[in-house]
């Protein structure tokens, strides 16, 4: 399952559809990612270039495991018991290396709770309402 769009998805679709057949799905852009979440085995984070993503964090509330170059704050994420890995470079071997070892029948219900958007949200209000002032 590859959810998003880019400059690259036609590239990523064709090289998807030849390693993997009908078995891989591509989706476009989704406006609601929770139903996707529930459906990953694993998230790859392979950017070069971010800070904290949205989507390690929405998929670490879901339970899913995440593998990532160590960019940004990805390392302190999976360190606040995310499962996980962060790999040095995004190269296929190293990725593949990280996702084998990867527990793939951990059951993750309930496993996100530590990753809550009420106390994320009342922070940012907080911050908000002090910047206002």
């Amino acid at each position: 399952l590859i959810v998003g769009d880019g400059a690259e998805r036609v590239a990523v679709g064709e090289a998807a559809a030849s390693l993997l057949g009908p078995r891989s799905v591509l989706t476009g852009a989704v406006e609601d990612m929770s139903a996707a979440y529930w459906a990953l085995d694993a998230l790859l984070v392979t950017s070069s270039t971010e800070g904290m993503p949205g989507v390690a964090l929405e998929a670490a509330m879901a339970g899913v495991p995440i593998v990532s170059t160590d960019v940004g704050a990805m390392s302190w994420l999976l360190e606040q018991g995310v499962r996980g890995s962060v790999v040095g470079e995004a190269t296929p071997p190293m990725i593949a290396q990280s996702l084998d070892g990867l527990d793939a029948s951990h059951d993750r219900r309930g496993s996100g709770k530590r990753f809550q958007w009420a106390p994320v949200v009342d922070q940012w209000q907080r911050l908000i309402e002090e910047l206002a002032v």
